[in-house]
């Protein structure tokens, strides 16, 4: 059964090889992530066509697609693709795709099953050249999809906060603000979860890497109430609690990571 990857840096890395060890055609992951998204709905072939090759005519763009259908078909098994006529659509249960799953969970409400499959942004570090169409549509699948993420780690550490499990629900909400490492509300939640379990330092810690983050690369003042939050912390435990060198992530990692991106055009 192929494994398939679409969400998470490492995924990007192993994403430069197909299933069979041969340089990766982007054309043929782009296709795939289309129809993992659409599931068993299945996307229309003159969508499909227009997203891969928006400058193509319909004629050449449909010729070019039964081409990438076949390919496709060659690398993960010939009944993988079911054609529907004017739709086509992925077997799921013939392989394993993250992302499918990973909705599949969101949809059964099976929290812990969503959190351990999304591993990161959706094709994180893909670019598919001369497709602006395709390209504005993966941006649309990642805000979606960070945003079924957000909802999963808030229930599942809401669940943890209940049974006093608090260095998870502590993990959770970090894993929250790294995927929204320029809104203040998941620093805040993170910050007072902090306190409340008696790290004061590392609460503080939180909100100072927020506001040199929003400084550095948005190059604005931070939200009030963070800079209110860090002002009544740092009263309270001294200055002796800093950021370590550099501007790390809201989990501790570098910017620019793929958890922790600088804003601007993706690629």
């Amino acid at each position: 059964m192929a494994n398939i990857r679409l969400l998470g840096a490492t995924a990007a890395a192993e994403r430069t090889h197909d299933t069979l060890g041969r340089e990766a055609s982007p054309r043929r992951l782009a296709l795939v992530a289309l129809l993992a998204i659409a599931r068993d709905a299945g996307i229309d072939r003159g969508r499909a066509a227009t997203l891969l090759w928006h400058r193509e005519s319909e004629l050449v763009a449909r010729e070019k697609l039964d081409r990438l259908v076949r390919a496709v078909r060659a690398e993960l098994g010939g009944d993988v693709v079911i054609d529907l006529g004017e739709t086509i659509r992925l077997d799921t249960g013939r392989m394993y795709i993250d992302v499918v799953d990973f909705e599949e969970a969101c949809d059964a409400g099976d929290l812990e099953r969503a959190a351990a499959d999304y591993e990161g942004e959706f094709l994180a570090g893909f670019f598919l050249e001369d497709a602006v169409d395709f390209e504005q549509w993966a941006s649309d699948q990642r805000t979606r999809l960070t945003a079924r993420a957000v909802a999963v780690f808030d229930g599942l550490a809401a669940i943890a906060a209940a049974r006093g499990e608090n260095q998870r629900m502590i993990d959770l909400l970090r894993r929250h603000a790294d995927l929204e490492p320029y809104a203040s509300a998941p620093t805040l939640a993170l910050m007072r979860a902090l306190e409340s379990c008696g790290d004061a330092h590392e609460a503080l810690r939180a909100g100072r890497t927020y506001e040199a983050r929003i400084r550095t690369f948005l190059e604005t003042d931070p939200a009030v109430e963070v800079l209110a939050e860090t002002r009544r912390l740092r009263a309270m435990v001294g200055p002796a609690a800093t950021p370590a060198n550099g501007v790390p992530g809201a989990g501790g990692q570098a910017l620019g990571t793929a958890g922790n991106r600088e804003p601007g055009p993706r690629r």
